[in-house]
């Protein structure tokens, strides 16, 4: 479960690095959070989110939506692989990723590699 949750994390700290935003301390200090949806994941949210997004890079197309949601939380959101590429060697796939949750929604796109039996963000 710290896995996805660290996942979750790498997502939102690679976001904010990209627009060149500093956060020190990020561990203690995850003020950055406050006001998305992946703030008010549950854990079960976490698992599908993390499940959904290893089933959306190994079986979907580039430009193939495909939607989830909780149904104990009333969270969800969709992925869509948008192209693949090699990284010296490496398959590595861009995806979409939107996420909801208490009338928020968050959208991101990020590089996933694979490594062994499953993908891998990349920083």
């Amino acid at each position: 479960m710290n896995k996805i949750k660290t996942c979750m994390l790498q997502v939102a700290l690679s976001t904010l690095c990209l627009l060149s935003f500093s956060l020190p301390a990020f561990s203690a200090n995850l003020a950055f959070m406050q006001d998305t949806a992946g703030q008010f994941f549950q854990d079960s949210d976490w698992q599908m989110f993390a499940a959904n997004v290893q089933h959306a890079l190994n079986t979907l197309p580039n430009g193939k939506n495909e939607t989830w949601i909780n149904p104990k939380t009333g969270h969800g959101g969709s992925l869509m692989p948008l192209n693949s590429m090699k990284k010296n060697g490496t398959v590595c796939r861009n995806l979409r990723i939107i996420n909801r949750a208490q009338h928020r929604t968050d959208k991101y796109t990020f590089t996933y590699c694979k490594l062994g039996p499953g993908w891998k963000l990349q920083q």
